[in-house]
């Protein structure tokens, strides 16, 4: 059995909550004419009432009532992590087995605009914050379930990170001053996916590398509304 600590540590895995998004806030400064947001367009009425009905059945799942609104995005990430706190290691069959319940309900829908952050902002009413977190949540949860394989394997030594949990909010804060004195603004945010990596790459081994990369740029590419998505490393 899991502590509350340790499973928010694996979250950082599955749905990056320790992430730099989840502390500071540089993306809102960010001029609209340099945005170039993740599935643009606007989701259409008969797409958002579709992808709406997919989620609250999902929701439903964790015994969540998203009929008017969603929780708070960091109590979500508690419930839904419930099943690898209880199970360990199996839990993660079940947590991927509800996403895959959601994406087979949302078709091509799971990467339409009624996905992004103003997609759930206008079927749930929370707020940018909120709904940005909950937008990279869906993505990185689902790419992290398509390689479900690597999460079980890097599982065990992701207990390690609970004693570096202040390693990875250390990155965070780094990148976030970097950003106010950087000339091009993606730098900083190389070097965030950099030492991220390496503190899961201490903790696990170099074939978690590419892994933790992926999770951190998909969620940095919503953060920043895609605006450095040609310039982060390569994964």
């Amino acid at each position: 059995k899991m502590t509350s600590k340790l499973a928010l540590s694996l979250l950082c895995l599955l749905s990056v909550t320790a992430s730099a998004h989840f502390f500071k806030k540089p993306k809102y400064s960010l001029p609209a004419t340099f945005q170039k947001p993740i599935f643009p367009g606007k989701c259409a009425a008969n797409d958002q009432t579709k992808t709406k009905s997919c989620l609250d059945t999902y929701f439903s799942m964790f015994n969540i009532d998203s009929s008017t609104t969603l929780p708070d995005y960091m109590d979500y990430a508690r419930i839904s992590t419930t099943p690898i706190t209880l199970y360990g290691i199996y839990g993660l069959d079940i947590y991927c087995n509800f996403e895959s319940t959601l994406e087979s309900c949302l078709g091509p829908l799971m990467n339409s605009p009624c996905m992004n952050p103003e997609g759930f902002s206008a079927m749930y009413g929370n707020d940018v914050v909120e709904s940005n977190n909950y937008a990279i949540n869906f993505q990185v949860e689902a790419y992290s379930c398509h390689n479900i394989d690597v999460s079980k394997k890097y599982f065990g030594c992701m207990s390690d990170i609970e004693n570096n949990f202040q390693g990875i909010i250390d990155c965070s804060n780094t990148m976030v001053d970097d950003i106010q004195h950087a000339i091009d603004t993606c730098v900083p945010l190389g070097s965030y996916v950099q030492c991220v990596e390496d503190i899961y790459v201490k903790a696990c081994d170099e074939g978690v590398r590419s892994y933790i990369c992926n999770t951190e740029e998909i969620a940095l590419n919503f953060d920043y509304s895609g605006f450095c998505a040609d310039k982060l490393p390569k994964c």
